[in-house]
């Protein structure tokens, strides 16, 4: 683990005051309740609350690592990235959540790369930072029977929605459901109308925040 632990000294640090939450234990709480892998932050990096699923991945990635109740990168330079993201989302100055200039991607040495993605959460008076751990390889365990009653989708539909959360594309989805790419498309539509969502990126975020993400 390369770390500078006079990093404070460095001309390029971003000083802003560590932030205290009035509702941490609330968060703490809907962290525990939640398999998707997300932390609560403040800006220095420290845990406020973990999911089980970030606590998973923590555990058994040597590139992230919880030491002194922060959360530390496997490099100083991922560390500063870091830290100039969770300052932008806390200052209010960051761009859409989706946008490049929120992610942190993590290298590792023969896997797929790890990215952090950081976005503010409502109460702007004390702003921890939800920060989401995407994992290539981690597979949503979405029910269908709940998306249906939420969203009043077919069956089919929900199946077709489950597969677009882990990443699944059109012909994909054909060819796991042996139906036709119109019909799928046709489905998408409806998933979308349904739905609210716009866009594949737009489904997996709602979807993995709900109640119908088992894990």
């Amino acid at each position: 683990m390369c770390e500078n632990k006079n990093m404070s000294e460095d001309k390029n640090k971003i000083d802003i005051p560590t932030v205290k939450p009035r509702h941490a234990e609330a968060y703490a709480a809907a962290a525990e309740l939640s398999p998707l892998p997300f932390l609560l932050c403040d800006a220095k990096a420290k845990i406020l609350a973990s999911s089980r699923g970030a606590r998973s991945l923590i555990n058994a990635n040597k590139v992230l690592e919880y030491r002194g109740g922060r959360l530390k990168l496997a490099t100083r330079s991922l560390q500063l990235k870091l830290t100039q993201i969770l300052a932008e989302v806390i200052s209010g100055d960051a761009p859409d959540p989706r946008s490049s200039a929120l992610i942190v991607q993590i290298p590792r040495e023969g896997k797929a790369t790890l990215t952090l993605m950081a976005s503010a959460l409502a109460d702007r008076e004390s702003p921890p930072v939800a920060l989401f751990i995407h994992e290539p390889t981690y597979t949503a365990r979405i029910s269908e029977s709940v998306l249906c009653k939420l969203y009043d989708l077919t069956p089919a539909e929900a199946r077709v929605a489950r597969i677009m959360v882990n990443g699944g594309s059109t012909h994909e989805i054909a060819d796991q459901n042996n139906t036709s790419v119109h019909t799928v498309r046709n489905q998408i539509k409806n998933v979308f109308a349904k739905t609210g969502a716009t866009r594949q990126a737009e489904l997996a975020i709602l979807l993995l925040g709900g109640p119908a993400h088992t894990r």
